[in-house]
């Protein structure tokens, strides 16, 4: 079933859903006295109101013609019909443009820059993006400039005339910015080194990706002498915390860390789980 498709339904479930609630509550019976006053009503005697929460008219069977309206009933009618007439087409904004405009705002920017990977070739590097985007492939000489961006959170790259940015949280990044060849003298060599040789060994993933104190990897918190748990023990829950899929999905994990995505492993790593 496509989006299209599953919209369409939910909102034809919707109006439905809506009309039977009208009906339930326009015929929703109640035995007490008189909402209102019609000819021969008598406010001491009970008679069936029907109608929540207003009244739409009263049925009693002792006063002829035996169902009488509320003054209210027509237009609270009309204002049920226009609503079912004007949620169709409101539904139909809501569904097909304002949601795929959050998601797109919201949702898909943030996960797609997650997922983005950014791939070194022989003669330049590739950007592959999630969701069934096109890869596209660049050679270091159709690049003219490449340099950091002031928050040194992404790297701003000068395709001729067009600026791609690559952020910290795409998969490559780091690894890329180990690699911009020499040429580029704007790009600040010593930063993205410096960077790299200050990062320290992660106690639950092994690789050596902590950025104060927090694992880059696998993003848990490095483990430091202030907290209540000893040492071990945090590692513990924290391994099985994130190699929980990992087993769940029937893999072993390895006891040994390997280098991934431009960090380096670190070799006294421990599993303890």
């Amino acid at each position: 079933m496509n989006r299209n498709t599953h919209f369409d339904k939910t909102i034809k479930r919707t109006l439905i859903g809506f009309i039977l609630l009208f009906i339930f509550l326009d015929f929703f019976p109640i035995f007490k006295n008189p909402d209102f006053r019609y000819t021969g009503s008598n406010p001491e005697n009970f008679v069936w109101n029907i109608g929540a929460p207003y009244t739409l008219f009263i049925f009693d069977q002792k006063v002829s013609p035996y169902i009488f309206l509320s003054p209210l009933s027509y237009f609270i009618v009309f204002f049920q019909a226009l609503f079912i007439v004007f949620l169709k087409p409101i539904l139909k904004l809501y569904f097909y443009q304002i949601i795929p405009l959050l998601m797109n705002n919201l949702f898909y920017r943030k996960l797609a820059s997650e997922l983005t990977e950014i791939e070194l070739t022989e003669s330049g590097f590739s950007i592959n993006k999630p969701f069934g985007r096109n890869s596209k492939s660049f050679n270091w000489n159709e690049i003219t400039n490449i340099q950091f961006s002031e928050n040194k959170k992404g790297v701003i790259i000068l395709n001729y005339d067009k600026e791609i940015i690559l952020k910290d949280n795409n998969i490559g990044w780091y690894e890329f910015i180990q690699n911009v060849p020499q040429k580029f003298t704007e790009f600040d060599f010593s930063y993205a080194g410096d960077f790299m040789n200050s990062l320290k060994p992660c106690g639950v993933c092994g690789i050596v990706a902590v950025n104060e104190d927090k694992c880059i990897v696998c993003e848990t918190i490095a483990w430091n002498s202030q907290m209540t748990e000893n040492k071990v023990e945090y590692l513990k829950s924290k391994q099985s915390e994130f190699y929980s899929e990992t087993v769940k999905d029937g893999f072993k994990i390895k006891k040994t860390a390997e280098p991934e995505h431009g960090f380096k492993a670190d070799e006294n790593w421990i599993l303890y789980i």
